[in-house]
């Protein structure tokens, strides 16, 4: 067999790899991107790669199916020869830090290391205390990835769920897709064409802040064709959103967004350093911190609109102080919500972060009753956002006039 012929091959035993780990609830929409983008030969070298532990695995293991890493397929005999030894040796480390060894995969001998370098036990412990704001004494394995009770009765949810089947039977939907994650994931490759780290990083190299600047202006406009053949503009963002970055200088803004997704340090510190930049002029930041970790990452980060949580929380019956500036602390607590409720929402086939912000954005822009809300700093800017969800169902003429004059809107 030719490497061609044995890559592709490869490449399809990751993506059949992906749908038997779909069907146990648990959808890799990143690593099925990396695989699209790059290739499965690729794409599992980028991800050995990595210094930190993959939230995919922590994922795959907790399911019990270490069977179906990208790992254990490296070790495949039959794919051997598109792996270098040190690439094995690195999957092979990995697994072995679990406790797992892939059946198939019987070397010879496994050479110490020079130096050994911390395990993949340690590794994830350290990504839970970056997730969770800081240096903590490291917590068993079994609580790597939620610490904490949930915030919320998961019968509580009932409600909240009935308000979205009013929409969609399912986040497997046609019109859920057409409606809610067609553009959001299409949007979301954008940005890692824009602002992936090597292409962000050669522009910081080379001092040119200004096309930095630019790139990550058009990481957050655009429009897209759906598949029912409606021009959907990126809308995630208002232009008061926007503003908040477009003021700020152009280096601290293309270092600091550099930093915030691909950083080396605690996540907090990133996320603080991020929202002091964006929060000079006013304090209520929240969208703009929190788009481009989405975008970036949705396994791990949800975009966080005010009201639309806000709205989530009270039916949830969830009493968590909300601060107009954002902090770590409390971002934590709403990427805990998220993932209990992509859990939750799995049996409506959930798939990541993505699908959780469209389902609270969808509820909570839908209440059952009037509300009678005080006033609050978001309330002007909220309301915009509710005007552009419902552009959709306007006029052409609206279309035009939101489009041609955003800057009187």
């Amino acid at each position: 067999m030719t490497d061609s012929a044995l890559a592709a091959q490869f490449h399809q035993a990751m993506l059949d790899g992906y749908q038997e780990l779909a069907q146990l609830h648990y959808r890799a929409t990143y690593f099925r991107q990396m695989v699209q983008e790059h290739g499965g030969v690729e794409a599992a070298r980028r991800l050995l790669r990595q210094d930190n532990v993959a939230a995919g695995l922590t994922a795959i293991w907790e399911l019990g199916r270490l069977d179906l890493s990208v790992e254990a397929f490296v070790l495949r005999p039959e794919y051997a020869e598109l792996f270098t030894e040190a690439e094995r040796a690195s999957a092979r480390q990995r697994l072995a830090d679990l406790n797992y060894t892939a059946p198939w995969d019987q070397p010879d001998a496994v050479p110490p290391a020079a130096q050994p370098a911390p395990s993949l036990v340690d590794r994830l412990a350290q990504a839970v205390r970056n997730t969770q704001g800081g240096e903590r004494e490291a917590e068993p394995v079994a609580h790597a990835t939620r610490a904490t009770p949930r915030l919320y009765d998961p019968a509580t949810l009932n409600r909240l769920v009935e308000r979205f089947r009013q929409h969609y039977p399912s986040f497997e939907d046609e019109r859920y897709t057409n409606d809610e994650r067609f553009y959001k994931v299409h949007f979301a490759q954008r940005m890692r064409e824009l602002l992936g780290r090597e292409r962000l990083g050669d522009l910081i190299a080379r001092g040119d802040f200004a096309a930095a600047q630019t790139a990550i202006k058009q990481a957050c406009s655009g429009a897209v064709e759906t598949p029912s053949g409606y021009r959907q503009q990126n809308n995630l963002l208002n232009q008061w959103d926007l503003r908040v970055m477009l003021d700020a200088p152009a280096e601290p803004l293309a270092r600091r967004l550099y930093d915030l997704l691909y950083g080396a340090g605690a996540f907090a510190e990133r996320f603080e350093a991020w929202v002091a930049l964006l929060s000079t002029h006013k304090p209520g930041v929240w969208p703009a911190a929190t788009y481009f970790l989405m975008l970036h990452d949705p396994e791990q980060f949800i975009f966080v609109k005010p009201r639309p949580f806000r709205d989530a929380l009270e039916a949830l019956a969830i009493d968590l102080p909300w601060p107009t500036r954002p902090n770590p602390e409390t971002y934590a607590q709403l990427r805990d919500l998220a993932q209990d409720l992509r859990r939750d929402l799995a049996p409506l086939g959930a798939r990541d972060l993505i699908d959780v912000q469209s389902f609270l954005w969808r509820v909570g822009s839908a209440p059952d009753e009037a509300e009678d809300d005080e006033p609050d700093e978001d309330e002007p800017f909220d309301r915009l956002d509710a005007w552009q969800a419902g552009i959709e169902t306007a006029s052409p003429f609206v279309h035009f006039f939101a489009e041609e004059y955003p800057t009187w809107l």
